[in-house]
């Protein structure tokens, strides 16, 4: 149950490098049940996931050698828009040697954009999985002006195929001869086009060559040039002839990894007579290298003359049963030659060579082989006595469609009616009916065979293995969707299957009009389990909402109307299972009598109800004649959800409270979203709350484009896309950006946002009155913007919020000079300053800080200290060692009160409640407690920040400290011109702390993109 518990932790987490960490754990573990595991990675793919996520997916997951869950998640990865993605899902395809998913990927080579890495990857792939259909395909896009690495890889992957391609050869002489005379090798691909060309170059090719030999002034080149020629030099001496050819197998035979160098000088006659000699005298201890050699080369006539030999050829291998010889004949699959090509679509062989593998009879076959009889024969005999040999064939035959129905669904414009379309069609409707009616066949069958697995029937447990392999290769696939709609009335979906999941995001894999009754049957299961009760709680709550889930998913990207009654089904539905779990939690729960767990000061307690929130994300999303109550409750359960749901899951809820649009939903996601550690849920809110036209989402949305943990893409995103429902707000938000000195382009889109503002709002009069306002502000903006500079080098990095503030305090300074010794309080001017620090401790810190206290280890940690019973003596002590810290005692009126309240709301602190650091003292004493690099209690790095030493933390602490001190003081008693050393003293250390902020902040940035490198990149 590891892989349960890890993609638990996965969607819970708010981190994104633990969420990686989990997703890896999760696919390593090789005993997953495919149903939990694969319904999960679905979820995952329908829940907005990040790039990395994604790409860990990939990357990590193990395709079977059999169809299943794995093919339909690879396919699925394969026709993702972002190519290091789809290169990492070609990287697994290709670890997995699984052939029948390469052809999934042939649109690659047409499209317009040719993403390089992924043509990078088909070129890996078809080398390490020796798939000789993409030879010519290879060739052809070398033509084009694309990278080192492609082209490089494409040579190793036409050696590897031993293709010979004129094509491929003029562009690995064109590429050497570009070398003469350079004094920089600029491109690597020279190394592989000249190990290509000593392989396929003919007799001119090797004189052109030799003729370049000299003139290349670099060295490596020519050393490897004079390599090449020197092996091309025996077999030239023997003129190329047959005993040459003999010469140059048994030489390729002797070698670990063979280089075929010279293949392509010599004529076929002389090759086959040279081999025919080499096989004659091959001795027993050789066979099994002269049989990889022979495959290795891929020449077709030769493979011939290897598959007629008395004692290693395909007749003998099968009556001896040389097994080892067999897999080495299976792995190069030398569909090309004729030996083999007869021997793989003979039904007679399929006993030994095709036994159990589909993806074997799909390379092989071609659709005449099925429609002409031999093997609908074999077929009907196993379905009689052989049943696990008809399922092979049927998956086989299914194979074999999707191959068909690709170039069709593809380039249905482009072929119009031509006759080649029509046999194409023709060719796949006939192997449409053959199947289904095979499907029949296969069913009654199943259902009359024996052996059952664990506690099913014999024909249930056979069938739901068979429905698995059958969906893990439509869903996709390239299957007319009446097709797979003809599948589906034969083996319609469980309650507890991955498929209802994967259709979701596949709508296409269905006809449209049947999609809302796929829902409907879902749901119909739900309401028979619920009333039989065959099933545990547990996984029966994790299905469902996985089914309310993927049917908010299906209804939207289909566009389907859900008419009221289905609606009403859904709130019933979660309304009934809500009560029992309820029920059962009531039963089991023990209370917890502790006063402070209860407080008015920390609010109620709330409970995830998974069912519920999905129930209300789902009627939220898809309804617009929801009654004012209805839309109130289901307010209210995502609002508490977005405190209690799992992480994953509130990238939903942030969707449906924007659906919703009030100010209670829109402030939930602006307190409880944008202010969150996880960067990439920020970025995720804020395209959701683009969508609004509320106030308050347009202000803040238009603030966050002057903060530094917005990407600058995103930035731009905002100021192109912002709802313009309340202009003139808009205007002053825009006006206040201007001011701040943002990057060039970022400065250039503010300005461009203001004019097409200004148009709007039509007033030139208004337009006009603003120009000297505008003036003015600059004006301003010319005094302080300097002074601020001067104080705080870096003071670009700080957010629109800080420099704010830090403007009003100085602007009050400026002008506070000129009013002398009057009786003016200036503590404002310390108080903005300590605004201005409170703002930046929070932006640095505060979603660090609330993940650790989320995650509940410094918690328990502190409850061995007291502070959670509490223990008046252990807590005691702890307070008095951090007071006695070096720096620390030199404290004046060290917070000992506040240190155990923060403490203790911390070990208090439970999912649901409220939980805030109050002030720029409570994070200074929460680092005091977690941030040292030593400490006896156990509490060391327990909130990890990048400060040198000890000493260093406790000088920042020191500060902070004493800061809100003085402010507080200064507030409550109030300043004026003779306490001016006390302001300028303020002054200078809240600079301090907002720099010591920046340079913490740009630390714990490069940690985290230190950690998250290496996942998004293709394994080039």
């Amino acid at each position: 149950m590891l892989a349960r518990t890890e993609l638990r932790l996965y969607a819970t987490s708010e981190n994104e490098d633990d969420r990686i960490e989990h997703l890896g754990s999760a696919l390593a573990d090789t005993t997953a049940r495919s149903t939990d595991l694969y319904l999960s990675l679905w979820k995952i793919l329908s829940s907005f996931p990040t790039k990395i996520e994604l790409v860990k997916i990939a990357s990590s997951m193990a395709i079977s050698r059999s169809p299943g869950g794995s093919w339909a998640l690879s396919s699925q990865l394969l026709l993702d828009p972002d190519q290091d993605v789809v290169g990492n899902a070609l990287n697994s395809v290709t670890f997995s040697g699984v052939r029948a998913l390469g052809h999934r990927s042939l649109r690659f080579f047409d499209s317009r954009e040719r993403p390089q890495r992924v043509l990078y990857c088909l070129a890996r792939y078809a080398e390490e999985a020796i798939d000789r259909r993409f030879g010519s395909m290879l060739s052809s896009a070398m033509e084009n002006d694309f990278s080192d690495a492609f082209l490089a890889r494409s040579f190793n992957a036409l050696f590897r195929l031993g293709t010979v391609d004129r094509v491929a050869i003029k562009i690995a002489m064109d590429l050497i001869g570009s070398h003469i005379d350079a004094t920089n090798m600029d491109r690597k691909a020279a190394v592989s086009a000249i190990v290509y060309l000593c392989f396929a170059g003919d007799r001119d090719d090797i004189e052109q060559l030799k003729s370049m030999q000299n003139k290349l002034t670099i060295p490596e080149l020519r050393r490897l040039l004079n390599w090449g020629l020197y092996e091309l030099n025996g077999f030239e001496l023997q003129g190329f002839d047959a005993d040459a050819a003999k010469n140059f197998l048994k030489r390729a035979a002797n070698l670990a990894e063979p280089n075929f160098t010279g293949y392509g000088c010599f004529e076929q006659k002389s090759l086959i007579e040279g081999a025919r000699r080499y096989l004659t005298d091959v001795e027993p201890e050789n066979y099994i290298s002269a049989t990889g050699t022979i495959l290795a080369l891929g020449n077709p006539e030769i493979i011939d003359l290897l598959g007629d030999h008395p004692e290693i050829g395909l007749e003998s291998i099968a009556k001896r049963g040389l097994g080892e010889l067999k897999l080495i004949w299976k792995h190069y699959l030398p569909s090309h030659a004729e030996c083999f090509r007869k021997l793989m679509q003979n039904p007679a062989e399929l006993g030994y060579w095709n036994d159990r593998d589909a993806e074997l009879l799909y390379v092989m076959l071609e659709a005449k082989d099925f429609l002409q009889g031999q093997w609908q024969d074999r077929f009907v005999a196993c379905c009689q006595n052989e049943i696990e040999s008809a399922q092979e064939i049927f998956l086989a035959q299914l194979l074999v469609i999707d191959r068909l129905c690709q170039p069709l669904k593809a380039n249905t414009a482009a072929l119009e009616d031509t006759t080649e379309s029509t046999g194409k069609n023709q060719e796949a409707d006939s192997m449409e009916a053959l199947a289904l009616a095979n499907l029949d066949l296969l069913l009654a069958g199943l259902r009359n065979t024996n052996g059952a697995k664990g506690n099913l029937p014999p024909e249930k447990d056979a069938i739901l293995s068979l429905r698995d392999a059958v969906y893990g290769i439509l869903i996709g696939g390239f299957f007319n969707p009446s097709f797979t709609q003809q599948i589906y009335q034969r083996l319609p979906l469980g309650l507890f299957d991955w498929e209802f999941a994967a259709v979701s995001l596949r709508e296409d894999t269905f006809e449209r009009g049947s999609l809302g009754r796929l829902i409907e049957h879902q749901l119909t299961l739900i309401e028979s389990s619920l009333v039989n009760q065959t099933i545990d709680l547990d996984d029966f709550t994790s299905w469902a909402s996985s089914i309310y889930h993927s049917s908010l998913i299906l209804a939207q990207r289909a566009g389907l109307v859900c008419v009221p009654q289905l609606f009403q089904r859904f709130q019933k539905i979660a309304e009934t299972l809500q009560a029992i779990v309820d029920a059962i939690d009531s039963a089991n729960h023990d209370h917890e009598n502790d006063a402070d767990h209860n407080s008015e000061d920390w609010g109620h307690a709330i409970k995830d109800r998974p069912i519920m929130r999905w129930n209300s994300i789902l009627q939220v999303v898809l309804r617009a004649d929801l009654s004012p109550e209805e839309l109130l409750a289901h307010e209210s359960i995502l609002r508490d959800s977005m405190r209690v749901a799992p992480h994953v899951d509130k990238r939903w809820v942030v969707q449906a409270l924007v659906c919703i649009g009030s100010d209670d939903a829109i402030k939930a996601i602006l307190y409880q979203a944008l202010q969150h550690v996880d960067s990439e849920f920020v970025a995720h809110s804020i395209r959701q709350l683009l969508k609004s036209p509320h106030r308050r989402a347009q202000q803040a949305l238009i603030r966050s484009v002057g903060r530094n943990t917005i990407s600058d893409e995103l930035k731009l995103t905002i100021l192109d896309e912002i709802s313009l429902e309340s202009p003139e707000e808009l205007l002053n938000e825009l006006k206040t950006l201007e001011v701040l000195r943002l990057p060039p382009h970022i400065d250039d889109a503010i300005r461009d946002a203001i004019g097409r503002v200004a148009a709007l709002i039509g007033n030139k009069s208004s337009t006009a009155a603003a120009i000297p306002a505008k003036e003015a502000q600059r004006l301003i903006a010319a005094d302080v913007e300097p002074i601020i500079k001067k104080l705080l080098p870096e003071a670009d990095l700080l957010t629109v919020d800080v420099r704010s503030a830090l403007r009003t305090a100085e602007m009050i300074l400026i002008q506070s000079k000129e009013w002398g010794d009057e009786a003016v309080d200036l503590s404002p001017i310390v108080n903005m300053h300590c605004k201005a620090v409170e703002l930046s401790l929070r932006e640095t810190f505060e979603g660090l800080t609330d993940a650790i206290i989320r995650k509940g280890d410094l918690a328990r940690k502190l409850d061995i200290l007291g502070y959670a019973r509490p223990i008046p003596e252990k807590m005691q002590i702890f307070e008095d060692y951090l007071a006695q810290l070096p720096v620390v005692r030199t404290i004046p009126y060290f917070s000992k009160f506040k240190l155990r309240k923060m403490l203790r709301a911390i070990c208090l602190y439970r999912p649901g409640k409220r939980f805030t650091l109050d002030g720029p003292k409570a994070f200074a004493l929460l680092f005091l407690v977690g941030s040292r690099s030593e400490c006896p209690f156990g509490l060391a790095r327990s909130i990890p920040l990048s400060f040198k030493s000890d000493a260093e933390l406790f000088e920042f602490i020191k500060i902070v400290h004493s800061l809100q001190d003085s402010r507080n003081r200064a507030v409550h008693e109030g300043l004026t011109w003779e306490a001016q050393d006390e302001i300028d003293s303020m002054r200078s250390q809240a600079y301090k702390i907002i720099e010591q902020c920046i340079r913490i902040s740009k630390e714990l940035r490069k940690r985290n993109l230190r950690s998250s490198v290496g996942l998004v990149g293709v394994g080039a």
